[in-house]
């Protein structure tokens, strides 16, 4: 009888436990998102209200733009035109505000010195998965996303904010999101295919960009899988990782956790969308 009384105690407080621990990540994410805002916002201080590009052309890291490491040495790239080493001077130089486990930042740390194998450093590699991903084809532009295509953008004018102050709904325009990455998603070609490798994961949560369910047309699949081969289809890197939802931190700093339903609302991506299905070129 006794050990039937404790078997049922187990069953009831095992289930409430992980929901607890779920919780609490969700929690410690969310505020990593706040603090994110808060350097995002001293840095639009900084240039005059001008948004720290989502992800600025390789010419523009290598030219005007200045990005230094935590030694003070300049770096160009892919790892400067990720947010990351472009966002953490507002941060105290601490990554541990970007990647919200400390076991992972930990275990990148760890292989530093294997870096060298694939011609990469600690500051290629972190730069890769931040716990929040930037929303950086409609905050701040991206070279990815057509922010320097001349035609495009005289067909459909600037459809990302650069100020702070164009921003039509700051409370809804999200800036990061909880994000993951798979191993196939990378260019195989690519030093971060070649990192992926040698950290022998499956899979990363974490990712420095997301992407929006529509852009020029659907990307997005239908349901969230958790275990799907690609998170850039599946998802678009976002992560439904806390009881199948996601945090997200909104231009205006404050931060949420939301649901599928929710993400694929392009409202919450856009500044210029009309509706949930809005896409570029939609009439």
């Amino acid at each position: 009888m006794v050990i039937a009384i404790v078997a049922l105690l187990i069953s009831l407080t095992v289930p409430s436990l992980a929901r607890a621990r779920v919780m609490a990540r969700q929690t410690r994410e969310m505020n990593a998102g706040r603090q994110l805002m808060v350097a995002f916002t001293c840095y639009s201080g900084d240039n005059k209200g001008g948004i720290l590009p989502g992800y600025p052309a390789a010419d523009q890291v290598s030219g005007s733009m200045l990005v230094v490491d935590d030694r003070g040495k300049r770096i160009i790239g892919p790892e400067a035109q990720r947010y990351p080493w472009r966002i953490v001077p507002y941060l105290g130089n601490n990554f541990s505000a970007l990647y919200d486990d400390a076991k992972v930042l930990a275990s990148l740390k760890e292989r530093e010195s294997a870096y060298s194998q694939i011609g990469e450093s600690w500051g290629y590699v972190g730069s890769l998965f931040p716990s929040l991903g930037m929303n950086v084809a409609f905050v701040g532009g991206s070279d990815k996303h057509y922010a320097n295509d001349k035609l495009l953008l005289k067909k459909f004018g600037k459809f990302y904010v650069t100020r702070i102050d164009e921003a039509l709904q700051p409370s809804k325009l999200m800036t990061f999101v909880s994000a993951r990455v798979n191993p196939g998603d990378l260019d195989a070609a690519s030093g971060a295919s070649a990192a992926s490798s040698l950290l022998g994961q499956d899979r990363f949560e974490g990712y420095f960009m997301v992407e929006s369910p529509w852009m020029t047309a659907r990307s997005w699949q239908t349901a969230y899988d958790e275990r799907a081969d690609s998170a850039r289809k599946n998802s678009g890197y976002v992560a439904f990782r806390f009881a199948k939802k996601a945090v997200t931190a909104s231009l205006d700093g404050h931060a949420e956790a939301v649901g599928w339903n929710e993400l694929n609302d392009m409202t919450r991506w856009a500044n210029g969308a009309t509706d949930a299905s809005w896409y570029l070129g939609k009439k």
